[in-house]
C-alpha cells in the first residue's frame, strides 16, 4: 500500500500539474468538485478496492474533461455561465436587492460584514453596487463622493 501510494502522489501530481492548473489556484466550485473526485478515484487506488491501472485513467479522463470545460468556458460565454455560475447582484445604487439576496442565500448580517471589511462601512447607501461573485465573495464598489 505504501508503494501505491507514492505511485498515486507522484501520478495525480502530474496529471494536475500537465492537465489542470485551475485546480492549484484559486478555486470555484467548478474546481472544487474535480479536485474532490479526484482525490476519492485516486484513494481507490491506493487502497485496492479497484483496479490500479483503469483507475489512472479514469483520474486523467476527469482532468482531461475538466480542462476541456474549462477551455470551452473561456470561448462560449453560456458554458462559462452554467459550469462557474454567475454573480448576483446585491445592491445597487445604495438600495439593497432583496431578491438577490435571497437567491444568494445572504443575510443582513452578512452583508453587513461584507461591507466593513471592504469600504470600513456597513451603511448599503454608500455602495454603488455589490455582488455575490462566482467564487461565492462579496465585492464591492463604493459610491463616489
Amino acid at each position: 500500500m505504501a508503494l501505491r501510494t507514492i505511485v498515486i502522489y507522484v501520478f495525480t501530481l502530474a496529471i494536475v500539474r500537465l492537465g489542470s492548473r485551475r485546480l492549484l489556484s484559486k478555486p470555484s466550485a467548478f474546481d472544487v468538485i474535480v479536485a474532490i473526485m479526484v482525490g476519492s478515484i485516486m484513494s481507490r487506488a491506493i487502497n485496492g478496492t479497484a483496479p490500479f491501472v483503469p483507475t489512472m485513467l479514469a483520474g486523467i479522463v476527469l482532468v482531461v474533461m475538466h480542462w476541456l470545460l474549462a477551455a470551452l468556458a473561456l470561448r462560449m460565454h453560456w458554458v462559462s455561465a452554467t459550469v462557474k455560475g454567475t454573480r448576483i447582484p446585491l445592491i445597487r445604487k445604495g438600495m439593497v436587492l432583496q431578491e438577490g439576496m435571497r437567491e444568494a442565500s445572504i443575510t443582513d448580517d452578512d452583508l453587513a460584514e461584507a461591507l466593513r471589511l471592504q469600504i470600513h462601512d456597513d451603511d448599503p447607501s454608500k455602495v454603488e453596487v455589490a455582488y455575490m461573485e462566482r467564487s461565492g465573495q462579496i465585492s464591492v464598489i463604493p459610491r463616489r463622493t
